[in-house]
C-alpha cells in the first residue's frame, strides 16, 4: 500500500513546476520505499541519483526531461506494485526493470529553432498487431518547405522498407540511418517530377517488450499508446515535433479478434470488418490536423459503457468509456462528467464538439494522469474510476475536473491556452456549486498564475489563428503571442532561453 500511494503521488499528480525540493523529496521517498520492498535495485538507484541532481540545480530543459523520466519510472513501478499484491488476479503486464543507464538530456533552446525542410500534410497508417510483433506502415504526404534532406525521428524501430512515390529507396543512396534518425536524401526528394510527394516507411516494433510506457506498449489486456512528448518516434518514423501538424486521414488497425475485439484510434470509425484466420480490422479517420503527440491507438479486450450527447445544432455524438471488465461499474461518474463538460462548453463559449464519436479509455499502467488525444482520451484509472461505496467526495470532484480539463483540449490542445480562461474562476461545469472544479479544469497547471501575471494582455493579442493557421502550416516565425500556450512559450522565435 505504501508503494502504491507513493507511485500515485508521483505518477498521477502533476509535479510542482517550481518545486525542486518537492520533487527531490518525492523521488527520495519512492526510492526508500522501493528498497524496503526489494524490487530491482536499479529503479531505486536511478530515483536516488535523479533526486540528488535536483539539489545541485539543473537547466530548465534538463529538469523537465528528468522529471518526465521519473514519471515513466513511477508508472512502471505502479504496475510492479500491483503485481505484488497477494491473492490478486493479474494478466501479463509490463514488467518494470529500469536497468538501462539514463543518458544526460540534451538541452533544446528556442533560439536554435528551425523549420523542417518538408512539412507532413497527411498521414495514412496501417497497423497490424500480432503476438510478439507489430507492423506499422506509414504513408506521408510531404510538402516542400526550405528543401534539402529530410531527417525523420525514430527510436527502437526495425526498418523494413522505405519508398518514395512508389519507388523503393536503398540505404546509402536514397536514405541513411543515423542514431535515432532516418534521413531521406535531398537527391531522392528532389529527383522526381511527381506533384504529390508520398513517402512510405515500413517498420516492426515489439510493444510487449516496451517497458518505457512510451509509444505503443502492451499492458494487462490491451495495447495502448502514449505519444506525448516524443513517443510517436517509438511507433514509426516521423517529424515528431509539435509544430508539424498532419491530417491522419486513414488509420487501419488489424488484430486477432479474440484477443483484441476493441480497435480504437482518433476521429470517426469509417469502416470495419472480418479478415481471415480470426482477425478483424477497423479504419479510423480524423479530418483535423494535429501534431504527432496527439495520435493514439488502443486495442484490447475491454468492457465499456455507452451514452450519447445531443449538440446544440442537433447532432448526436456517440460517447463510450472503456476499461478492464472488472472496472466497468465504476465508469458512470466519468460519463456524466463528460456530458456536463460538453454542455458547459457549448453554453459558456458556444463550442460544439466537432466529431461524431468521443472515446475515453481507463488504463492501469499509464505514466500520466490523463492524455488529451483528439477524440480518444487515455486516462489513468485513478482519475476515471469511482463508485459510491469506495470513492470520496474529493475523488468525484477530481475526476470531474480532469475529465473536463481533457475535453476542453479539443478546442485548444494545450491547457493554458483556453479562450477567456480567466472567466472560468467564477463558473461551474455541472449544475453543482463547484467553483474549485471549474478552476482546476483549466488552471490545474500551476504555472498559469505566473503566466497571467507576466502577460497581462488580452487574450486576443495572442493571435492564435496566425500561430497555428487553418491550413496547418505550423508555427510562423517572428510571432510573439501571449506566451501561455505550448507553442507560444516553447517555439516563439525570440532567441531567448526558457526561464
Amino acid at each position: 500500500m505504501a508503494i502504491a500511494a507513493c507511485v500515485r503521488q508521483i505518477g498521477t499528480k502533476p509535479m510542482q513546476a517550481s518545486g525542486r525540493i518537492g520533487l527531490r523529496h518525492e523521488a527520495t521517498l519512492m526510492a526508500q520505499t522501493l528498497r524496503a520492498h526489494n524490487p530491482p535495485t536499479a529503479t531505486a538507484e536511478l530515483l536516488t541519483r535523479s533526486a540528488a541532481a535536483k539539489s545541485q540545480g539543473v537547466a530548465h530543459a534538463s529538469y523537465n526531461a528528468e522529471r518526465s523520466g521519473l514519471a515513466v519510472l513511477a508508472g512502471s513501478a505502479a504496475g510492479a506494485c500491483r503485481r505484488r499484491v497477494p491473492g490478486r488476479r493479474h494478466h501479463s503486464s509490463v514488467v518494470a526493470t529500469a536497468t538501462a543507464t539514463l543518458e544526460a538530456p540534451t538541452e533544446i533552446l528556442r533560439k536554435d529553432y528551425q523549420q523542417p525542410t518538408y512539412w507532413i500534410r497527411e498521414v495514412n497508417l496501417t497497423v497490424k498487431i500480432f503476438d510478439g510483433r507489430t507492423e506499422v506502415v506509414s504513408r506521408m504526404l510531404l510538402e516542400k518547405n526550405t528543401g534539402g534532406r529530410l531527417p525523420l525521428d525514430g527510436e527502437d524501430l526495425k526498418l523494413k522498407k522505405v519508398s518514395l512515390c512508389g519507388n523503393e529507396l536503398k540505404e546509402g543512396g536514397g536514405y541513411t540511418l543515423e542514431k535515432e534518425k532516418l534521413i531521406i536524401s535531398a537527391e531522392a526528394l528532389e529527383g522526381g517530377d511527381q506533384e504529390d510527394l508520398w513517402l512510405e516507411t515500413e517498420v516492426e516494433i515489439v510493444p510487449e517488450k516496451n517497458t518505457q510506457l512510451s509509444g505503443l506498449y502492451f499492458s494487462g489486456s490491451m495495447y495502448c499508446t502514449q505519444m506525448e512528448a516524443e513517443g510517436y518516434r517509438r511507433f514509426t518514423y516521423h517529424l515528431d515535433r509539435p509544430d508539424v501538424m498532419s491530417k491522419f486521414t486513414s488509420v487501419r488497425l488489424e488484430a486477432d479478434e479474440s484477443k483484441c475485439p476493441i480497435l480504437l484510434s482518433n476521429g470517426n470509425r469509417i469502416d470495419s470488418g472480418k479478415l481471415e484466420a480470426g482477425r478483424h480490422f477497423a479504419v479510423w479517420s480524423d479530418p483535423f490536423a494535429k501534431p504527432s503527440y496527439l495520435f493514439a491507438v488502443v486495442a484490447g479486450d475491454l468492457a465499456s459503457i455507452q451514452d450519447k450527447f445531443l449538440t446544440k445544432s442537433g447532432r448526436e455524438v456517440h460517447l463510450e468509456i472503456f476499461a478492464a471488465k472488472e472496472d466497468k461499474d465504476q465508469l458512470w461518474h466519468a460519463m456524466r462528467s463528460l456530458q456536463n463538460s460538453m454542455k458547459w462548453d457549448e453554453d459558456r463559449f458556444g463550442l460544439e464538439y466537432d466529431l461524431d464519436m468521443y472515446n475515453i479509455v481507463a488504463v492501469k499502467d499509464f505514466n500520466m494522469g490523463a492524455m488529451e488525444n483528439k477524440s480518444l482520451n487515455v486516462f489513468n484509472t485513478s482519475l476515471t474510476l469511482a463508485r459510491e461505496d469506495t470513492a470520496t467526495d474529493d475523488d468525484y470532484e477530481r475526476i470531474e475536473g480532469v475529465i473536463g480539463h481533457e475535453y476542453f483540449h479539443n478546442w485548444t490542445w494545450f491547457s493554458s491556452c483556453y479562450p477567456n480562461c480567466a472567466k472560468l474562476r467564477n463558473c461551474s461545469i455541472s449544475g453543482l456549486d463547484s467553483q474549485q472544479t471549474a478552476t482546476s479544469v483549466i488552471l490545474e497547471n500551476k504555472l498559469m498564475s505566473t503566466l497571467q501575471q507576466r502577460q497581462r494582455q488580452d487574450w486576443e493579442s495572442c493571435d492564435l489563428p496566425r500561430l497555428v493557421s487553418a491550413d496547418s502550416k505550423g508555427v510562423q516565425p517572428g510571432l510573439k503571442g501571449c506566451g501561455s500556450s505550448r507553442l507560444c512559450s516553447d517555439w516563439r522565435d525570440t532567441g531567448q532561453e526558457s526561464e
